[in-house]
């Protein structure tokens, strides 16, 4: 589940419950809307999320880099280094810091 608030230029956006590739098709459509849209920030909270999978840790990382295309930007509220969403992150390979931009380069 998604909800969003708009304030101005600025979005912002709670995703709960299980992020996970049966969610994708619609989420990507609604992040296409975004990053075609009038919004120019665009800041995510994870944190009532009780799930996540592969598909969709993908599916953000390119809605952030198709914002920066667009000269936009995507920050993720800060989570703790135990939450499910973290946890998974690590367990992939990725650097967490790295994937919230706690630092400036994207890696594993």
């Amino acid at each position: 589940r998604i909800q969003c608030r708009k304030k101005d230029e600025n979005l912002f956006m709670e995703v709960s419950g299980e992020a996970t590739i049966g969610n994708i098709a619609r989420v990507r459509s609604f992040f296409s809307d975004i990053v075609h849209g009038r919004s120019t920030t665009c800041r995510i909270d994870l944190s009532p999320v009780i799930s996540i999978d592969l598909p969709f840790v993908q599916l953000l990382i390119s809605f952030r880099n198709s914002m920066e295309r667009e000269g936009k930007t995507v920050t993720f509220d800060p989570i703790p280094w135990d939450h499910p969403v973290t946890v998974f992150i690590m367990n992939t390979g990725i650097d967490p810091e790295n994937f919230f931009r706690q630092r400036s380069t994207y890696g594993i």
